[in-house]
């Protein structure tokens, strides 16, 4: 996961790597060329994984190091959405 951050949102995405995907031609049209597929030069993009996240509807909870050590981690942080109700609406570790 990739996760970017702008001015007034947070961007949740995933790599896709780019493949030449192999077309079929059909019987009738005979040897045609096709187009091939555009890749990106590094080989990936990025595909948004979760809708845009406003910035003031985000908390922030950074884990005590306990409990970081516990799981494994060694720096870690707990992303909250609420909704304009107050309703936490997701969580992001």
């Amino acid at each position: 996961m990739y996760v970017f951050l702008f001015d007034d949102m947070l961007l949740i995405s995933k790599i896709r790597k780019n493949t030449m995907k192999k077309r079929s031609i059909p019987d009738g049209m005979g040897i045609m060329a096709t187009p091939p597929v555009p890749r990106k030069k590094d080989g990936f993009s990025f595909v948004v994984y979760r809708p845009p996240i406003p910035l003031d509807r985000v908390s922030v909870i950074e884990i005590e190091s306990k409990r970081a050590a516990a799981s494994g981690l060694k720096h870690g942080f707990v992303l909250l959405q609420n909704s304009r109700y107050q309703q936490f609406v997701g969580a992001y570790t």
